[in-house]
């Protein structure tokens, strides 16, 4: 009996078990089902902040360095000019205003030595300003005469009083090119004559007559370019005339340079010594028929596109080039000679 009794209570525990097991299951169930179409409440988040831009400037003509900066950057997109007028220098200075959205861009702009000094800063360097351009404000930086330290060029925000600086130094910085020629030059070209030597001298140079040591290395190359016909001449003495045998051939200026003149490049000094024109040449000479027949081979005929000499002179360190033509001119003088030596 009490066997009995003890299957059936064991029995209901079995039960009760499996009845709890199945409603969990059942609960589980329906919450993922409602899950799948209620979505939690996302927290919003945060738009990350923007970080202040550091300013920089390039190292373009005398601007070459950043002191500080706060919400301004300075740069300077130009290179440095000189006036034969006024005797002076001047580059562009941009300072970039953010966001491009600011409704006040308004600065201020001031110079100032980095160092201690009596000298009026004025005498050497001043700042002036251009106005606004997008969401840049511009000013024409202007050196007056070379100095030695370092000057503070300041950009100063009317709205927030945010600054940014730059140096400016005296590094000799070249204006230009000169070159100076015994050559004939007709107002776009020099004009060579042939069987003569001629001398171009080059240099770098900047309006203060100080030049940077670092910018006194000139690199010059030539180009030759022009190209001309060539055709087979003979002359016939019968009819005292000059004749071509229509064998027409293209030649380049390039292939046949050498035999038109030599050049060398020394200490600043380009020479040039030229051995004959263009419209000499000739592959080959041979007499015929006795000796009464001249006979050229391949002798220039004409000029299919103009044969010039181009030379580049570039000053790598401040990006500084001049280029200029020459030609070899029969109409030119290229030489004279005279006996030295006279007896009575």
């Amino acid at each position: 009996m009490n066997n009995e009794l003890n299957r059936h209570k064991t029995s209901d525990k079995v039960k009760w078990w499996l009845t709890l097991i199945a409603f969990l299951l059942i609960g589980a169930t329906m919450a993922g089902m409602l899950l799948g179409y209620i979505k939690p409440m996302e927290t919003p988040k945060e738009e990350p902040t923007k970080q202040e831009q550091e300013a920089s400037v390039d190292n373009g003509g005398y601007v070459t360095e950043t002191i500080s900066s706060t919400g301004l950057s300075l740069f300077s997109a130009t290179p440095m000019t000189y006036s034969e007028e006024t005797g002076v220098a001047t580059q562009t200075l941009y300072a970039a205003i953010r966001p491009e959205t600011a409704l006040n861009k308004n600065v201020t702009w001031s110079v100032a030595w980095a160092e201690e000094n009596p000298e009026d800063v004025s005498k050497y360097l001043t700042v002036t300003p251009i106005g606004l351009e997008s969401y840049f404000q511009k000013a024409t930086v202007t050196c007056y005469q070379p100095f030695e330290g370092d000057i503070v060029i300041t950009v100063t925000t009317e709205e927030g009083g945010h600054t940014a600086q730059c140096i400016a130094q005296y590094v000799g910085y070249p204006t230009d090119i000169s070159v100076e020629s015994n050559a004939y030059h007709d107002g776009e070209k020099y004009c060579l004559g042939a069987f003569g030597t001629f001398t171009f001298d080059i240099a770098a140079y900047n309006a203060f007559e100080d030049l940077g040591d670092e910018y006194k290395d000139l690199k010059v190359t030539l180009t030759i370019n022009g190209s001309f016909l060539v055709d087979d001449s003979h002359y016939d003495h019968s009819n005292q005339t000059w004749n071509w045998s229509g064998n027409e051939e293209l030649r380049s200026f390039s292939n046949i340079a050498e035999e038109v003149f030599t050049y060398t490049y020394e200490n600043g000094r380009l020479t040039v010594t030229t051995k004959d024109v263009i419209e000499g040449y000739y592959e080959d000479f041979d007499y015929a028929d006795g000796g009464r027949t001249r006979y050229y081979t391949n002798k220039f005929k004409a000029f299919e596109t103009v044969c010039y000499v181009r030379v580049n002179i570039a000053q790598e360190a401040s990006y500084t080039y001049k280029s200029f033509d020459f030609v070899i001119d029969p109409d030119r003088v290229g030489t004279v000679d005279m006996t030295d030596k006279i007896v009575f």
